[in-house]
């Protein structure tokens, strides 16, 4: 494939690494960053003409409006940015005004989005008994700029869709006890971890922990894009765990 990286930071450095080492061809690097080595400092029509896939990952203020101009020149897009979903319907309108392409995940860790069916199946077991207090925690480096990272929010979102009691996030800092219906999702952010994820079930007598460890960026940059090759052709707004749930039905198969 031809690919466009927007963003350059450690991300987009993991990703410019591994696809040249999977046979993959670099047509643009962008991001306006003095300091980034990048190409280009916008998002161009030149910069991304050749580019049969774009892969955004910035920041949470930046990456709607990239998405945005992405779509509008008619680039199937990944995307791994966080904290912009709030202008998500703006975006998937545009993607449909346009008959665009886009996929979006909070973490594309072909482990994580294993860990989210393993999680799910859990949380339904613990459904029944309602002694056991799921919780979500998750540890990144001090410099990411969203807190709770998407994959914790998509976990604590998994955990209470499967069990019925709990309906709401806690997601502030508490200074007051956590109401029954509440999920607790708490955020540690300091040194260099690249992703550490853990759910637990805590009740009176023992506890269980599920915990996704991910040990370097290169686990993302090889699930985004094996998401890049299979957005190819393809029209529409889309999941990561849509890809999953291909390859998993064809090994069924």
């Amino acid at each position: 494939m031809k690919l466009a990286l927007i963003g350059y930071g450690r991300m987009g450095r993991a990703l410019h690494e591994t696809a040249m080492q999977t046979g993959h061809e670099i047509v643009a690097l962008i991001d306006p960053a003095p300091n980034a080595g990048a190409m280009f400092k916008s998002i161009e029509a030149e910069a991304v003409a050749e580019a049969d896939v774009c892969l955004e990952f910035t920041a949470p203020q930046s990456a709607a409006e990239n998405l945005l101009r992405l779509i509008e020149l008619g680039k199937p897009t990944v995307c791994g940015s966080t904290g912009w979903h709030s202008r998500q319907d703006e975006v998937h309108e545009a993607v449909k005004k346009n008959n665009g392409a886009l996929l979006c995940a909070a973490n594309f860790s072909i482990g994580v989005n294993l860990f989210y069916r393993i999680v799910e199946h859990a949380a339904g077991l613990f459904d029944k008994f309602a002694d056991y207090e799921p919780y979500v925690l998750e540890h990144h480096h001090s410099g990411k700029a969203d807190a709770p990272s998407g994959t914790a929010l998509q976990l604590a979102e998994i955990v209470r869709g499967a069990i019925d009691r709990k309906t709401a996030l806690a997601l502030e800092r508490l200074d007051r006890k956590l109401k029954p219906e509440e999920i607790s999702v708490a955020a540690v952010r300091a040194g260099g971890q690249p992703g550490l994820h853990t759910v637990g079930f805590d009740g009176p007598l023992d506890g269980i922990t599920l915990t996704h460890a991910n040990r370097d960026r290169v686990s993302l940059a090889h699930g985004a894009l094996l998401a890049a090759e299979w957005l190819q052709g393809r029209k529409g707004c889309f999941e990561f765990n849509d890809a999953i749930d291909e390859i998993l039905n064809s090994a069924r198969g």
